[in-house]
């Protein structure tokens, strides 16, 4: 099988039995990749079927480290909120740092309860 351009092994990895159907912390995100990482394969497709839900920091993580990782990979199965997080993350990270910065809230528009 050709992948991404290397035709060596591959491993299909379930995301949702590796980690959990809610992927919500970094270092899970880190755990994750670094397993990954020590098999001797060049590609992996990771399986995104069964999550129900992503932090945006699990997802920044996730895109952080499969920008580094020496692995070709791919996604399958993916969520359409988990795919608008991942393109919501793309987008912050694209914007030049002095517009990633949130402003804080105006006084008049905090409630307190």
């Amino acid at each position: 099988m050709k992948f991404n351009g290397v035709d060596n092994a591959y491993r299909r990895v379930s995301i949702n039995e590796a980690v959990a159907p809610n992927l919500i912390l970094r270092q899970n995100a880190d755990d994750f990749f670094d397993e990954m990482e020590r098999d001797n394969i060049s590609a992996v497709i990771i399986d995104f079927a069964g999550v129900t839900s992503i932090s945006r920091s699990f997802a920044h993580q996730y895109l952080l480290r499969k920008g580094i990782s020496p692995k070709a990979v791919k996604e399958i199965n993916v969520p359409q909120n988990i795919e608008r997080m991942f393109n919501l993350v793309k987008r912050a990270s694209s914007l030049p740092p002095s517009r990633r910065r949130v402003s804080p809230p105006d006084k008049t528009t905090i409630l307190t309860v």
